[in-house]
Order: structure tokens, then sequence, then C-alpha cells
């Protein structure tokens, strides 16, 4: 059983320190990516020094495309050596032992999903969460490509529904600490991908994606 998580990460140093530092504390056995732009690699370096030579965790450097550009690109790239890819938002933070074998367990062998608590959109949204890479390999992406940054975890929790196997484990504690909860800045990353021409923008390509292609995806996941 192997495990990837995904993080894409743009000017937040010590946000992704504190994640890999999280992750090593808690995970079990999740393998670690932090994805980072080719124009943003001097704002990793604390990052990179702190990772350097281990064998869990690697930064890989792409141009930039996007939090949904950069996460599809690796979790296609990774998906065919792993079972289960799990993205993280730089500022998740795991907090209960074991998350990812509680994780990976409730989706077993079957195409799914599963979500912990992020203590912010709880059960209504997997802000993170942890993937069948079966799916990523029959759909050719870990979430809709036209999508910018916003409705993402709209579309996991469609795509376990429709398969049949999208769990929700309270217990598993991945706290999102994010602006509007009060826990974190509003800082300039978050002022450039939740302005309302961005939320209306990837509201309407998700409506049309569920509208035109998300039943021919589930099929084709089902018969992978």
């Amino acid at each position: 059983m192997r495990m990837l998580t995904i993080i894409p990460t743009r000017g937040r140093n010590d946000n992704a320190i504190r994640l890999f530092e999280a992750i090593n504390a808690t995970a079990d056995f999740t393998e670690v990516v932090f994805a980072i732009d080719a124009d943003d690699v001097k704002t990793y370096n604390g990052l990179m020094a702190e990772t350097a030579g281990l064998d869990n965790v690697k930064v890989c450097i792409a141009n930039r495309m996007g939090m949904n550009g950069t996460l599809n690109h690796w979790a296609l790239w990774f998906a065919p050596d792993y079972d289960y890819i799990c993205f993280m938002g730089d500022d998740h933070l795991p907090r209960t032992g074991g998350w990812d074998t509680k994780l990976a367990e409730a989706i077993g062998d079957q195409p799914g999903i599963a979500y912990g608590n992020d203590l912010l959109q709880g059960e209504n949204l997997p802000t993170a969460v942890v993937m069948s890479s079966k799916i990523i390999r029959a759909t050719g992406f870990m979430s809709p490509p036209a999508l910018k940054h916003l409705f993402l975890d709209n579309y996991w929790l469609a795509m376990g529904k429709a398969l049949g196997n999208c769990n929700y484990l309270p217990d598993v504690i991945l706290e999102h600490l994010h602006y509007t909860n009060g826990k974190a800045e509003h800082d300039d990353r978050y002022a450039a991908v939740n302005t309302p021409e961005m939320h209306n923008g990837d509201q309407a390509i998700f409506a049309e994606y569920l509208a035109t292609e998300f039943a021919n995806d589930v099929e084709n996941v089902k018969a992978w």
C-alpha cells in the first residue's frame, strides 16, 4: 500500500515547513511532494534545506500552472506508482496520528475517496482528500482541468458519492487553517484566488462539467 501526498504551494515557505513537520509527526506511511513554481524556487530555500536527503519527501518544480494545474500535473505523473494520492493545501495541518492509514483503509481497494474533519467544512466538503489513484488514471486528472482553484473539493465529493465509496471520518482531524475561520492572515495568495470572478468562473465550469462530462468519467472509473 503506497500513498503520495501532493502539496501545491506558492509564497509560503513557513507554511510548507509547518505542514511537513506535522505530516512527519502524524503519518504512518505517506510520502510527500511539495509542488512549487519555477519562478518561486528561492522562496523555498528553507523547506529544501530541511528536507534535503530525506527519502520520503520530494520538492518538485514546474512552470507556474495555478493550483489545479499543478495538482493535476503531478497527480497524473505519480499516480501509476501509488495506490492513493492525497491532496493537502499548504494551510492544512494533520492532527490525528495514523490519518493516512485510516483514510486509505476507509477507501479499500475499490475506487473512491476519503476525507477527515478540517474543522471548517467538516462533512460538507473534502478540502483535503485521499483518492484512489485508479480515479486519476481512468480520467486523466485529479480534478477537472478547466477549473482554476475552486470547486475541486465539490468534484471529489461528487465522484466519491457517484462511485458509492465516499468516506467521511469525523475523528480524523486535518485542520484547515484558513483566513475565513480566523486561523490565517488574508494574504496575497488568498486574495488572488477568492475573488467573485474566480468563484463565478469555476462555479460555471463545474456546473458545465457535471452536465456534460461527469457521467462518462464515472463510467470510465467503474470500468477501470
